[in-house]
């Protein structure tokens, strides 16, 4: 029998994604992602998962991962997102 995913919402979700900015903040890249990637699996389609994505890309960028293939998709799916300029400039020189 297969479960279901949680039910997120932001009240619920939002603690996780902030742990992230944090940990990004204090200049923990890959904690940022481990982060990200508990709310992803707990969350799969949860309310914050562009907020999520768009942390990840900047947390990749961070560790010195490549980012392209996520930032091209991130760009596709929410090309009108507030965290488009960002995730656009996102691993140059200037965007990290």
């Amino acid at each position: 029998m297969r479960r279901s995913a949680p039910v997120g919402g932001v009240d619920v979700e939002a603690p996780l994604i902030s742990a992230a900015v944090k940990a990004l903040s204090n200049g923990d890249a890959d904690r940022a992602l481990e982060i990200l990637a508990t709310h992803r699996r707990r969350f799969p389609d949860g309310v914050m998962g562009e907020d999520r994505e768009a942390v990840r890309i900047f947390a990749m960028c961070r560790a010195g991962r490549d980012a392209s293939s996520s930032r091209a998709e991130f760009l596709r799916r929410w090309p009108s997102s507030p965290h488009a300029p960002k995730v656009r400039e996102a691993c140059s020189p200037d965007g990290r």
